[in-house]
């Protein structure tokens, strides 16, 4: 897999139960070696995707992706399309 599908798939093992990861679990859950695991969780922090968390525990996703969602607000959420069913028999107000 090339670098950019490694990115989207470290984006991914983020959970609401798993909001930090560390190079050994990110590691072993995409099966990569884990010095690849660690420059890959590098360049992603010092590019703003992770950040690096004060516990030294590991990585958690970072402001770039929150940034993003803002600029772009009808794009951040999947678009829900709602069906309105008309009953004949009604009588409006």
């Amino acid at each position: 897999m090339n670098s950019v599908g490694n990115v989207a798939r470290v984006l991914r093992l983020f959970t609401s139960e798993r909001s930090v990861l560390s190079v050994t679990e990110v590691a072993q859950l995409l099966t990569l070696p884990k010095s690849s695991s660690s420059r890959l969780l590098k360049a992603m922090a010092e590019t703003g995707l992770l950040i690096s968390t004060d516990s030294a525990a590991g990585y958690a996703v970072g402001n770039l992706i929150f940034e993003t969602s803002r600029r772009h607000p009808g794009k951040a959420t999947p678009v829900r399309r709602v069906t309105v069913r008309v009953d004949p028999h009604r009588v409006a107000p």
